[in-house]
């Protein structure tokens, strides 16, 4: 058995290192619940009696929200200002195809007094304003200034809705994408890293049209170039994940 260099070893205690701390920090990343409201995003960070404080990561700007539970309903602070979120008692409504869907209404009333209706249609939130008009909300910006249409609010209601409830939380992250990103890495490092396990490859590719074919050193030398390339995509999926 060939002895490892003290280079070897490195690299290998390193590669170690980080599988363990992939293994401890993932699960409390992917794990937790988020939302966002303005594109910033909230993760619960703690929860006393009828009071739960959500915040925003320091590439957000350590900002804060929190949810008080109260007796008219559930009062969203952000920014110094209460958002009123009041859950309404669910109704049925007919669909074309004469069967019946749960609707879930909600009612946000704002700081300046206007009401608005949120509707849970087959898990889809819509807004609706004062006027029962489906309320769009379209985020326009001249440079890194927020530009407001007239009776526009800065905030939608529905980000409310989904701030107060925590059904309407998502998961944090792409599981699937973490998965992939480290087979895809793992992959390219054994292309890289192994010899033996390029010839294995070469094989399985050429091994049914080439007898006792051996694979050349230019085979060696692009398949760990394109190990490499294997190991950078895995790097970019993994931060597509996150």
């Amino acid at each position: 058995m060939k002895k490892l260099s003290v280079k070897q070893w490195m690299g290998y205690l390193g590669l170690a290192s980080v599988v363990v701390l992939l293994i401890v920090w993932a699960p409390s990343y992917y794990g937790k619940k988020i939302f966002f409201i303005d594109n910033v995003k909230y993760s619960k960070q703690s929860e006393a009696s009828n009071v739960i404080t959500y915040a925003s990561s320091a590439w957000y700007g350590h900002k804060v929200l929190t949810v008080e539970n109260g007796t008219e309903g559930k009062k969203v602070i952000l920014g110094g200002e209460d958002y009123l979120v009041q859950q309404r008692q669910s109704v049925s409504k007919a669909s074309a195809a004469d069967d019946y869907e749960s609707e879930i209404q909600y009612e946000v009333t704002y700081p300046n007094g206007k009401v608005y209706r949120v509707e849970n249609l087959s898990g889809n939130l819509i807004a609706y304003d004062e006027k029962e008009q489906w309320y769009s909300h379209m985020v326009v910006y001249s440079g890194s200034e927020r530009l407001l249409q007239p009776g526009e609010e800065y905030y939608h209601p529905i980000e409310f809705v989904r701030a107060a409830f925590e059904q309407y939380h998502d998961r944090n992250g792409t599981v699937p994408f973490l998965v992939l990103a480290i087979a895809a890495f793992a992959w390219g490092y054994a292309i890289f890293r192994f010899e033996a396990f390029r010839e294995l490859l070469f094989k399985i590719s050429y091994g049914l049209w080439i007898d006792n074919g051996e694979p050349s050193e230019l085979y060696h030398y692009s398949s760990m170039g394109g190990g490499l390339l294997i190991m950078g995509l895995g790097v970019w999926i993994f931060f597509q994940s996150l």
